[in-house]
């Protein structure tokens, strides 16, 4: 049933390549909420979904979108993607009414990955919190840990 997802390269997330970019944790910058879920055959997925929410007071105005970053970071590499906006957040399992909140949507290409343990992040407006949240993908396998 995979094979269904056609998915062109062009709606997967963009990678960045900027070594500025997102490159100071903070730990206390922002709240935020996500899942992580794979898409493809059990143990080599063909891609990684990452789907949540940020909860900041300092969020822009919709007039000036500010992107968000998902960030997967190892001690050989770091990928940078620039996740979607989600247009429907009220409908989303993270979305807390009353407080500001800024979906994300990342289509992350699995196959592109070089193998190793990645860290997973979000960055906004330069700002980087990582969660407890680890990939893993070593001889084509996917694993999600969370710490």
């Amino acid at each position: 049933p995979y094979k269904l997802f056609n998915i062109p390269d062009n709606r997967f997330s963009p990678l960045v390549n900027s070594a500025d970019l997102c490159s100071r944790e903070n730990k206390m910058a922002f709240r935020s909420d996500f899942n992580v879920i794979a898409f493809g055959p059990e143990f080599s997925p063909f891609l990684v979904r990452i789907e949540g929410v940020i909860y900041d007071q300092k969020l822009t105005l919709p007039a000036k979108t500010e992107p968000v970053h998902v960030i997967l970071d190892s001690l050989e590499r770091k990928y940078i993607f620039t996740a979607h906006a989600q247009e429907h957040i009220e409908k989303s399992i993270h979305f807390h009414q009353g407080t500001p909140n800024k979906g994300l949507l990342a289509l992350i290409p699995f196959r592109k990955l070089k193998d190793n343990i990645y860290r997973l992040g979000l960055c906004y407006k330069g700002r980087v919190v990582f969660k407890n949240h680890f990939i893993i993908k070593q001889n084509h396998q996917f694993k999600h840990i969370i710490k």
